[in-house]
């Protein structure tokens, strides 16, 4: 995850970002062992390993991209206002 402000301190991070780090930050474990092929009831099977896991965890596939790729459009174009 990278963070650009506009005077380049961490400290100038927006707020809401902050406040998406520090949840991010409660996440007591985190795997980056490859892609995660399937996820059973007791294991996570992933490109070249698996590990153990059990149907009280909760498991958050991030590997996906959540936004699509688009080409830039004007934000004002006449009467029509393109949200981005």
């Amino acid at each position: 995850m990278v963070f650009i402000s506009a005077g380049g301190g961490a400290d100038e991070v927006e707020p809401i970002v902050k406040a998406e780090l520090e949840q991010l930050r409660r996440i007591e474990k985190t795997v980056h062992l490859g892609e995660v092929k399937r996820i059973a009831a007791n294991e996570i099977e992933l490109e070249a390993s698996s590990i153990e896991t059990s149907m009280d965890a909760l498991h958050i596939d991030c590997s996906a991209s959540g936004i699509s790729q688009r080409m830039p459009v004007p934000v004002f174009d006449g009467d029509k206002i393109t949200l981005q």
